[in-house]
């Protein structure tokens, strides 16, 4: 069904006199098709259905290319800032976003109405249903990104770039089903790449065992002007034969994850030791993020020692107990520079706060950095912190003093 209507101004008109209306836009033909060819009577519900993807042998090369054609075809629905900049419309990108975002849920919602019917579907058609919904959780995603302070609920490290190619590490890497994502934050791009022996579970591996064992392994990835992948000159399938040459190390430590480590809570035998941060002696020889969280202590803010149980050994480690107006903020910083550092936020009336992420990172559960990092734990659940616990990495030193000041200074 063609829409009458440009989804972006909601001027209306003929079909062809609106191709023309959204040249003038800035929109080409195959974008300007695709923004009309869309059923507005589906418009947002597919946010209030479950959408159950069709089986499909993701392996064959007609879902390979068809998918590869369709991520194509949709890119210009993530707009970099400077491409909206180049679109003739009053809407800012965030508003424009929205836009994409409800023509796409209306386009998936009646292929889901035809793949539920009696009438005939094709393997086309279960193709689109798959791919498009992968992309409109991509929209969503980049929704949220763009709705975030600048500061962001998460320090990510830069990758290096180098003419047209990024060299990425395992902190741009999320594990999926037969595929990995990469995210490229410089240039707001996730690239999803076939790699068949790719499961979710080895995110949960990923600081214990891929930072550890492979630590400073880059990959190349590279992008043509236009910014798609050139996948000819990238490395991030070399994943795969990594994963196999090492399959009974990491099955190893799967097991790990799924059967070992005490309770979250811990025993609360273990006591932090209060140290006086005013001692020099004591942040010396500490890291300069952890010399300047400590900087920011006033009042009745504290600073415990305690040794993280980290893959199999103890590191030193700090919290950094900071009280404001509204909430009580834990730091806890490694030692280890390499380790990311997490800010987890309470209710200033709460009690045992220290104790239970002291207990938490001193037990032997396998991989605590990373079930943060992939957020699977509740700690709104389990701890009653305010917040979800918030990543903070060692890679600028401006953004996390930025990102630390705008929770104890301005939030509070």
């Amino acid at each position: 069904m063609i829409s009458l209507y440009c989804p972006v101004c909601l001027k209306g008109g003929s079909y062809e006199n609106l191709l023309i209306h959204l040249y003038h836009h800035g929109y080409d033909d195959i974008q300007a098709n695709i923004l009309l060819n869309y059923d507005k009577t589906y418009k947002g519900l597919i946010d209030h259905f479950d959408l159950k993807l069709p089986e499909v042998d993701q392996r064959d090369e007609r879902f390979i290319f068809y998918s590869k054609f369709l991520c194509e075809m949709y890119d210009f629905f993530r707009p970099l800032p400077s491409e909206h900049a180049n679109l003739r419309v009053e809407k800012d990108i965030i508003e424009l976003v929205k836009v994409y975002r409800e023509v796409l849920g209306c386009k998936i919602f009646k292929i889901k109405e035809k793949l539920k019917g009696s009438g005939y579907v094709t393997d086309i058609d279960k193709y689109e249903f798959i791919v498009l919904s992968e992309i409109y959780k991509e929209v969503v995603d980049y929704q949220e990104q763009l709705s975030q302070p600048p500061s962001g609920s998460v320090l990510y490290p830069r990758a290096i770039k180098r003419g047209s190619e990024y060299l990425v590490s395992w902190d741009h890497i999320e594990f999926k089903e037969k595929k990995v994502t990469v995210s490229v934050h410089e240039v707001d791009r996730k690239s999803i790449i076939d790699v068949s022996s790719s499961q979710e579970l080895l995110n949960y591996i990923k600081e214990d065992y891929f930072k550890v064992r492979f630590k400073g392994e880059y990959f190349r990835l590279n992008f043509t002007d236009n910014r798609k992948r050139d996948l000819s000159e990238s490395t991030v399938s070399d994943i795969e034969d990594l994963l196999r040459a090492n399959s009974k190390d990491i099955s190893k430590m799967l097991k790990n994850i799924r059967f070992k480590g005490k309770p979250l809570h811990g025993t609360g035998e273990i006591k932090p030791t209060v140290v006086d941060r005013g001692d020099s002696r004591f942040i010396k020889n500490k890291h300069e993020y952890i010399q300047l969280a400590v900087s920011y202590c006033r009042g009745n803010d504290k600073v415990y020692s305690i040794k993280e149980h980290y893959n199999g050994r103890e590191e030193g480690a700090i919290i950094i107990e900071y009280k404001r107006s509204n909430h009580t903020y834990l730091l806890v910083e490694n030692e280890n520079k390499d380790r990311s550092a997490h800010l987890f936020a309470f209710d200033k009336k709460s009690m045992n706060n220290v104790e239970q992420v002291c207990a938490y990172y001193t037990s032997d559960k396998e991989n605590k950095r990373g079930l943060i990092k992939g957020r699977l734990i509740d700690f709104k659940k389990d701890f009653n912190t305010s917040f979800d616990v918030k990543t903070l990495y060692h890679s600028d030193i401006e953004k996390y003093k930025d990102y630390l000041l705008e929770y104890l200074n301005i939030i509070g």
